[in-house]
């Protein structure tokens, strides 16, 4: 991927800013307990998970996580996971909801028709026309991996973008 696809991506990774001072007191207290529960299965004075335990753990309070997510984790993480990781690693599972999410929502306002896929006619305008305009070799190297017989699905293309955004970013 070049550098000015990257340059984008790392802009639209940053307008999204998920940190752990977002769960409310109910969340972390929900957390806690579910983290202590499946602690305790480690040992009676255990105070971390296992690597292998931690998405069924997220999972366990709500927090979706996929076999991306899952493999992600397996790569930045080893060893025992304690509280404060767990935090970590269910807030950035959230912040890549709420991004892919958002940008989902950007892409569909060029795609009144709700298909999913937008004319790569139409998306090439609003790429050098508006916000930060691409410039011709940026566009270039976005539609190289997101056109697709003439459209840009955005909808299967979006996850792609962030999780390479992402790719950089360790928990």
């Amino acid at each position: 991927m070049s550098f000015c696809i990257e340059r984008h991506q790392k802009k639209m990774a940053e307008k999204v800013q998920w940190t752990v001072d977002k769960f409310t007191t109910d969340d972390l207290a929900l957390f806690q307990e579910a983290f202590q529960f499946y602690a305790a299965q480690v040992g009676e004075s255990a105070d971390h998970i296992t690597l292998k335990e931690l998405p069924m753990v997220l999972r366990s309070v709500g927090i979706p996580v996929d076999f991306s997510d899952e493999e992600r984790m397996k790569s930045e993480l080893s060893g025992n996971i304690v509280f404060p990781v767990f935090l970590t690693a269910a807030a950035r599972c959230y912040k890549q909801r709420e991004t892919n999410q958002s940008l989902t929502d950007a892409f569909a306002r060029f795609d009144p028709a709700g298909k999913g896929s937008i004319p790569t006619a139409d998306f090439k305008h609003a790429l050098t026309t508006l916000g930060d305009p691409f410039t011709a070799e940026e566009l270039d190297g976005f539609l190289k991996e997101a056109d697709s017989g003439g459209n840009v699905n955005y909808k299967d293309y979006a996850p792609k973008l962030l999780a390479s955004a992402s790719d950089s970013k360790k928990l």
